[in-house]
């Protein structure tokens, strides 16, 4: 099983929502990442500072964002996600995952 989680943030949220449970997740000897969405800034208040950085972003490059992050790790990892876009994106990146899974078989 993989040791590595990427946790999946929704919307009107900041990825240092996760921040308490990549603690805990850590205590437990896994490797956790938070990333952003598209140009969500490192922190809530840089965040809130330029807001339509973060605009015009639909499901898709969304999806397709946190797809390049999980295809960049190596190997599939845990996946925790809220709300939109991982109710509508968790079937790509799943594809993804199963993809690679796929490859490594050849």
């Amino acid at each position: 099983m993989s040791k590595q989680v990427v946790f999946v943030h929704g919307l009107w949220i900041h990825s240092a929502s996760w921040q308490p449970w990549q603690e805990i997740f850590a205590e437990k000897g896994y490797d956790t990442i938070a990333p952003g969405w598209p140009g969500e800034a490192p922190t809530v208040d840089a965040t809130r500072v330029n807001p339509a950085a973060v605009s015009g972003f639909g499901v898709e490059e969304v999806t397709a964002a946190y797809a390049k992050v999980v295809a960049d790790l190596g190997e599939p990892p845990i996946v925790v996600g809220h709300s939109a876009p991982f109710d509508h994106g968790w079937r790509a990146l799943a594809d993804d995952a199963l993809g690679w899974l796929d490859q490594q078989r050849l």
